[in-house]
């Protein structure tokens, strides 16, 4: 049974069977509703920091370590020798690279944070502890 022409194809003569129809239009839906057709996303490129890892995987002078073992043991020389300034900010580089930074607890009344911010914008500020107080009971149970 012939329908009608595709609208790419009219100046052509060509008509799509029924047939053609559905599988045109199931190509036009091949995925679900809520369903992404590219789930991982585009690629994450990152130049730079390849071409630093290839370059310092090659091998370093004759002693048979690449060139970031020779960087890391320079690094571990310049902290034992003690040279002042530099050897204190290598060492801290080593320990921000190995062990992360330091994490620093900072304390906050929430409470005064919100009485200061509703009073700074003419609010009430008991209606907005008030507000405070009750999204915390909705967290909490």
């Amino acid at each position: 049974m012939v329908v009608r022409a595709s609208p790419r194809l009219r100046g052509f003569g060509v008509l799509l069977t029924v047939a053609d129809q559905e599988s045109t239009r199931s190509n036009l839906t091949q995925f679900k509703p809520g369903q992404s057709g590219n789930p991982s996303g585009r690629p994450k490129r990152k130049p730079i920091t390849d071409a630093l890892l290839l370059e310092l995987a090659k091998p370093h002078g004759r002693n048979g370590l690449t060139k970031l073992q020779a960087m890391v043991a320079n690094l571990v020389n310049i902290v034992i020798r003690g040279k002042g300034k530099e050897a204190v900010e290598v060492a801290k580089l080593i320990a921000t690279y190995t062990d992360g930074l330091p994490v620093q607890m900072v304390e906050v009344d929430v409470y005064d944070a919100a009485r200061r911010l509703a009073e700074e914008r003419g609010l009430d500020p008991e209606k907005v502890i008030g507000l405070f107080d009750a999204i915390k009971s909705r967290r909490a149970g």
